[in-house]
């Protein structure tokens, strides 16, 4: 068994322009995928750099 650190960036811009619930919806989808062990740049389309 491994232990990661993991840190976890939000973006208060990306909620703004997406609305709550949209974006907590996105990040619920991302986490179930994740979890399902999807790659992490197939996952990157959900997330992109809005700066």
């Amino acid at each position: 068994m491994f232990l990661l650190n993991r840190i976890v960036e939000s973006s208060d811009r990306r909620v703004a322009k997406l609305g709550a619930l949209k974006a907590n919806i996105i990040y619920l989808w991302i986490g179930m995928l994740w979890g399902l062990g999807v790659s992490v740049d197939y996952l990157k389309q959900f997330y992109a750099d809005i700066r």
